[in-house]
C-alpha cells in the first residue's frame, strides 16, 4: 500500500470517529454559577422614615414663693418622622452624620404636691443632630450615636376645684445617645433598628396666675427612651 493510500485511510477513519453521534447524556450540563450578592457600600447620602416608641418620666420641679416642691409622672407615646445623613466607609469602619425631626405624642401627668393642681407635660415635637460611628460587616452595620437633641414641650396645669387651665410651651435644648443596627436589604435600601437616651433638659415655665404664690415656676426635665424602626434610601 503506498504512503497516499495510507493517509487517506488514516484520514477516512479520523472523519468516521468524528461523525459518530453524541448522545445527549455524554454532554454535561453546564454548571450555572451564582455570583455572590454584592457588598453593601454605605459611603454617600441616605434619607427615610421611622415609628417608634418614646417611654421615661417628667422630673418637674415646682416652686412656689419660697418652697421648692419635686415630683414625677410618667411620660410614653408614639413618635414618627423622617431622616437624613451621610456615610462615609474606610475599610470596615463607617463614619456618618444624621438628623431627624419626630412627630410626638408624648404626654404623662400628677397631681402637684399640696395642691388641687394636675401638671401635664405633653411633647409635640423633637430632633436631634447625631454622629455615627458603625463597623460595616457586608450588609450588616451595627452602630453607636450620639449628639445634640431638641424638642417643644406644652405643659398644661388644671385646677379640678376651681376648673381654671392654663397652659405654656417651651424648646428645650439637650443631648441624646444610643445605638442600633443597619442591615441593606436591597440594593440602594437598608432597614435600621434603633434605641436612643434622650435628654432634653430642664425649662422654666411660669404660671403663678393659676398655682399662686410669689415667683411661682414649674420647671420640667424632660428625659425618655426611644426605640423605634425606620427604612433608608440610599442615594
Amino acid at each position: 500500500m503506498t504512503m497516499n493510500k495510507v493517509i487517506v485511510a488514516a484520514a477516512a477513519v479520523l472523519l468516521s470517529a468524528g461523525m459518530t453521534p453524541v448522545s445527549a447524556a455524554d454532554i454535561a450540563p453546564a454548571s450555572t454559577v451564582l455570583s455572590p450578592a454584592r457588598a453593601a457600600t454605605w459611603t454617600g447620602f441616605y434619607a427615610g422614615v421611622n415609628a417608634g416608641y418614646a417611654f421615661g418620666t417628667a422630673d418637674t420641679i415646682l416652686s412656689v414663693s419660697s418652697a421648692t416642691l419635686p415630683f414625677s409622672s410618667d411620660y410614653d407615646g408614639f413618635v414618627g418622622g423622617v431622616q437624613l445623613g451621610y456615610n462615609w466607609q474606610a475599610g470596615r469602619a463607617v463614619f456618618g452624620f444624621e438628623v431627624d425631626l419626630q412627630y410626638a405624642d408624648a404626654s404623662g401627668s400628677a397631681l402637684l404636691p399640696t395642691t388641687t393642681v394636675t401638671a401635664k407635660n405633653a411633647l409635640e415635637w423633637f430632633g436631634t443632630a447625631r454622629g455615627r460611628l458603625g463597623i460595616a460587616f457586608d450588609r450588616v452595620m451595627p452602630y453607636v450615636t450620639g449628639g445634640f437633641a431638641f424638642g417643644k414641650n406644652k405643659l398644661e396645669i388644671h385646677d379640678v376645684v376651681s376648673g381654671t387651665r392654663v397652659e405654656d410651651t417651651a424648646t428645650h435644648r439637650g443631648w441624646t445617645f444610643g445605638g442600633g443596627v443597619e442591615i441593606a436589604v436591597r440594593e440602594n435600601w437598608s432597614a435600621k433598628f434603633e434605641y436612643l437616651h434622650v435628654d432634653l433638659g430642664e425649662k422654666n415655665n411660669y404660671l403663678a396666675d393659676i398655682i399662686g404664690g410669689t415667683g411661682s415656676a414649674l420647671k420640667p426635665d424632660l428625659k425618655f427612651g426611644l426605640a423605634r424602626a425606620g427604612l433608608n434610601y440610599r442615594f
